[in-house]
């Protein structure tokens, strides 16, 4: 109990964050310029990275932690991790947010194939509302699930600002990738509850055949009002084209400082995209165009050549085009620059395959599997050595 404890700087703080989650602002917000004033030198040992974390709600398999930053102030952002993001990682965008001194509300998973089906909207919004009625300004922000996220949970928030970019979740078995495995099945409303907040912002590449049918389909639908920005060829990693092109962090600022968003750019800075000319490629392959696709991949490659994506357009353009000793030459340059990656081992076999050599295809396999097991790679193999795969 609180009146058990010793009186300290940490407990008193502590205690003024109960005091903010019970809705008790002013009081709170005393508190906290009580201790400050008083006591400032152990008050700044209280943040760790400029933020001290409190845990809200966990239920083992979704948590949403708050971090209050060592500086008082009326602003809050909710994020919401991308796909590749585990609690066990820093919270998406938390340097920037750091950056502005602001206070973050992080929805947080245990696994990267946790898409939050354990976690309704009731859950989310009873354990933030009483964060969020504290503060002035609102923002919900995340890219691909953290989009989703951002709009499926954050849209409730009275008065908040929503910025969703390419806003997918796997988990959905209508519009979900077929390659991911999904550890809870869909749960959630679908499509979302219509919202009419203006304040929202959607971003994404209206070619992306994935995003395209599901966010056309599923999501504007749901918030009529909200402002949409396209950027064809952008990919689903709408962040990278934008942080490449050098219009992220102006978008970001321009949103958290609640100044209209401009529109986005393509034109000339395009060409300073990697992420554009393989998304291109990827597009080219899909529509059997294997030339362009090839043309553009290089040019990826060139631009970033640690860039991974492009050498699957390069390897899959070559066999299309039945440039078979080179696909084979240059998938075991990929192989070899990507080791630990399953789909070069994979896309070197399937160059042999192409070219009559199965034996050579299952020994590039086995030898993959020998240091790594991967599901994908054992179920080619086993094909393979079954003869089910024609030569």
């Amino acid at each position: 109990m609180l009146h058990d404890q010793e009186v300290t700087t940490t407990s008193l703080y502590d205690y003024s964050v109960c005091l903010q989650l019970l809705g008790q602002k002013k009081e709170s917000k005393q508190l906290v310029e009580t201790i400050r004033n008083e006591n400032p030198e152990e008050y700044s040992k209280l943040f760790k990275d400029s933020y001290r974390k409190y845990i809200i709600f966990n239920n083992g398999k979704s948590r949403i932690e708050l971090y209050k930053h060592r500086i008082p102030n009326e602003r809050v952002v909710a994020t919401f991790d991308t796909i590749d993001k585990t609690w066990h990682d820093i919270p998406f965008s938390f340097n920037l947010i750091k950056k502005n001194d602001m206070d973050l509300v992080a929805l947080r998973r245990d696994h990267v194939r946790n898409f939050h089906q354990d976690l309704s909207r009731e859950d989310y919004i009873d354990s933030t509302s009483p964060v969020f009625s504290t503060y002035e300004d609102k923002f919900a922000y995340g890219t691909s699930l953290g989009g989703y996220a951002a709009l499926y949970f954050g849209s409730p928030i009275s008065d908040i600002r929503i910025l969703a970019m390419a806003p997918r979740n796997s988990a959905n078995p209508d519009y979900g990738a077929r390659t991911i495995v999904v550890k809870e099945p869909f749960k959630h409303i679908s499509p979302h509850p219509v919202s009419h907040n203006p304040n929202i912002t959607i971003v994404y590449d209206p070619q992306n055949l994935v995003d395209e049918p599901y966010i056309k389909h599923e999501i504007l639908p749901s918030y009529p009002k909200a402002r949409i920005l396209q950027i064809p060829y952008a990919g689903h990693r709408v962040p990278r084209f934008l942080a490449q092109t050098k219009q992220l962090k102006p978008l970001v600022m321009d949103f958290l400082q609640k100044k209209p968003l401009k529109e986005i750019e393509r034109g000339a800075l395009r060409k300073k995209s990697s992420e554009y000319y393989w998304v291109v490629s990827d597009y080219c392959l899909q529509k059997n165009h294997a030339k362009w696709a090839l043309d553009f991949a290089q040019h990826a490659k060139e631009m970033m050549p640690d860039f991974d994506r492009p050498y699957v357009s390069i390897s899959k353009a070559l066999v299309a085009l039945k440039r078979l000793s080179e696909a084979i030459e240059f998938s075991k340059e990929a192989y070899d620059k990507f080791p630990k990656e399953y789909k070069f081992a994979i896309l070197l076999a399937e160059a042999y395959i192409a070219n009559g050599n199965r034996e050579a295809a299952i020994n590039v396999l086995e030898e993959f599997s020998s240091r790594k097991q991967v599901a994908k790679v054992k179920k080619m193999l086993s094909r393979l050595k079954k003869d089910l795969i024609p030569v």
